[in-house]
């Protein structure tokens, strides 16, 4: 929607830049043109780029009665909703990957959890009782370890990406606990 995608021009790190410049250059050649070249601005001046932050910094709350409009206008929903249908599950899937890039070990223990209480609805279903699988590898305490052991060397295969240390990974998973805690 237009409250979206001004909300992302305008608080994106790396559209807001070019947001500003692009701004600062449009106003400048404005001026220049309204004022039949009498003053010419310096795009590179930084009045003028402190003037475009500023702007930049206020827009957005100005902008609030025009999102309605800009919505019916350029049919952004449908325009989207047509181009998304029209993607094949490969383009699909490479616009989503990002979006849940950073939260994948979460998915996959969900999707995991999720998985095995289906299975037990099912065995429930098909069966009338519930029989969970003993597992024995030498008593309790060696279980434990095990199991410990296989949670740890799949969390560091599957979630540690790729040029990322463990640390950083320690501090995401973390900040997650924190996140659900709240």
């Amino acid at each position: 929607t237009s409250r979206q995608l001004w909300s992302s021009i305008l608080t994106d790190p790396t559209t807001l830049p070019e947001f500003e410049s692009l701004l600062a250059n449009r106003f400048a050649s404005t001026t220049k043109d309204a004022t039949l070249g009498v003053v010419d601005l310096k795009v590179k001046s930084k009045k003028l780029k402190a003037a475009a932050a500023k702007t930049c910094a206020n827009l957005f709350e100005y902008l609030v009665d025009l999102h309605e409009y800009v919505d019916k206008a350029l049919e952004i929903e449908q325009t989207l909703r047509a181009r998304m249908m029209a993607m094949t599950s490969t383009q699909f899937e490479r616009v989503l990957h990002p979006i849940f890039e950073e939260d994948e070990l979460t998915l996959i223990l969900a999707g995991g959890g999720l998985g095995f209480l289906a299975g037990l609805v099912q065995q429930l279903i098909s069966t009338g009782s519930l029989v969970l699988p003993r597992i024995h590898i030498g008593g309790p305490a060696k279980m434990f370890s095990s199991i410990g052991s296989i949670v740890g060397l799949y969390a560091l295969f599957i979630a540690v990406k790729p040029g990322k240390s463990l640390y950083q990974f320690i501090e995401r998973l973390i900040e997650r606990t924190r996140q659900l805690k709240k």
